[in-house]
């Protein structure tokens, strides 16, 4: 059966949430808080042959966030020093949706919030994400989830390992519990307020001003400062007060 013929069973899909159960296609209250509160749908998947599991250690969410692959794992960190990303949450609920005739279960990867909406994420290998098999999935649950006031997509691998950027994005999160004193930011934002843009070897190689590669990349990783993600983070790279 394809998916243009299983609109009869998209009012009968209901969200389930590790405290209970949602009403029928109600949307989920607004402002529920941050990930301190978020609860997993499900337990994370042990760890088995040729599956690697394991957890982050988020500033931005202050909680431990658990991904159940190592692609899973990148896409968090992305999502961790992006700053359109306003929050993440792994696992946030399923959904109970019926199928020819089946009773179905589905659990998004995670559920991230920007500053002007929401969006639920499955984050697949490119060879699953396009898979027509899995294609039609995607657009059965796109459907439903809509019906509970939710946009959904794939987030496919080669958007998550795009680099340099994936691996700028760790090496800046090395640095991201490093603190920075107000007397540091102040100290830096002045230079760059004169300056606009200066590489990050004109702070190195001015080790009176006590501004590093540390202070530089944990003010990247919360997004006080801005530079080129696409271009190795390197000496020569310019860095400037995001704006």
């Amino acid at each position: 059966m394809r998916v243009n013929q299983v609109q009869p069973v998209i009012a009968r899909s209901s969200i389930r949430t590790p405290l209970g159960r949602r009403r029928e296609n109600q949307r989920p209250t607004e402002g529920a808080g941050k990930q301190a509160r978020h609860v997993r749908a499900r337990k994370v998947i042990s760890r088995s042959r040729g599956r690697v599991t394991g957890k982050f250690a988020s500033m931005k969410m202050r909680t431990t966030i658990y991904w159940e692959s190592q692609l899973e794992r990148d896409a968090i960190m992305l999502m961790e020093i992006d700053p359109a990303v306003s929050a993440y949450y792994e696992q946030p609920f399923t959904l109970e949706y019926r199928h020819e005739g089946e009773i179905h279960h589905y659990t998004p990867d995670l559920l991230v919030e920007f500053g002007d909406g929401k969006q639920l994420i499955e984050v697949k290998p490119d060879e699953e994400a396009e898979s027509p098999a899995n294609q039609e999935r995607f657009a059965l649950l796109t459907r439903l989830f809509l019906e509970h006031g939710y946009v959904y997509r794939i987030l496919p691998e080669r958007e998550i390992r795009i680099q340099p950027r994936l691996d700028n994005t760790k090496l800046l999160l090395r640095y991201r519990r490093v603190v920075v004193s107000d007397v540091t930011r102040e100290r830096l934002r002045r230079q760059l307020a004169a300056h606009y843009k200066l590489p990050i070897k004109w702070f190195t190689d001015r080790p009176e001003l006590g501004i590093g590669l540390p202070q530089i990349a944990s003010l990247l990783c919360y997004g006080y400062l801005a530079t080129d993600m696409n271009a190795p983070i390197g000496p020569d790279t310019p860095v400037w007060i995001r704006g």
